[in-house]
């Protein structure tokens, strides 16, 4: 039987630090995905395997490195498209399988989209709000 498992963060950190920055960011409404989507998707990314390892069960972590790797990249072909910049390594490599027999294959992902905007420049970032319906929602965004 699955029980809940609840995590609470409270952080004071002073107003015109980076760690401001990103908490008045989670804080607003005009976030892509709702804060606890956002903060999730971070926090796993970074430590999903680490916390898988940590655990006395044994679970086999690639799979899960693999996932937290391919979002990190991803998350990295965006930020650098941002700047107008290429990757320098190309696009994001994906592991594929074309049926369950076989080892996984890179493949390249589709090239993103790269904006000509100069660093000095605003960055122009999308700021649409979350609707009220799918803020209550918890499972309409899986990363995973």
């Amino acid at each position: 039987m699955f029980s809940d498992v609840e995590f609470r963060l409270r952080s004071r950190v002073k107003a015109d630090s980076s760690e401001a920055v990103v908490i008045k960011y989670l804080n607003s409404k005009n976030t892509l995905y709702p804060a606890r989507d956002m903060a999730m998707i971070a926090i796993s990314s970074y430590w999903l395997p680490l916390a898988y390892q940590a655990m006395d069960q044994s679970v086999d972590l690639e799979p899960h490195i693999r996932a937290c790797l391919y979002r990190l990249q991803l998350h990295s072909s965006y930020l650098m498209g941002l700047l107008g910049e290429i990757p320098s390594q190309g696009t994001p490599m994906i592991a594929v399988a074309s049926n369950q027999s076989q080892p996984l294959q890179l493949i390249q992902s589709s090239p993103l989209p790269i904006s000509k905007t100069s660093v000095k420049e605003p960055l122009q970032i999308a700021r649409t709000p979350v609707p009220e319906e799918l803020e209550s929602e918890t499972d309409w965004l899986n990363p995973f």
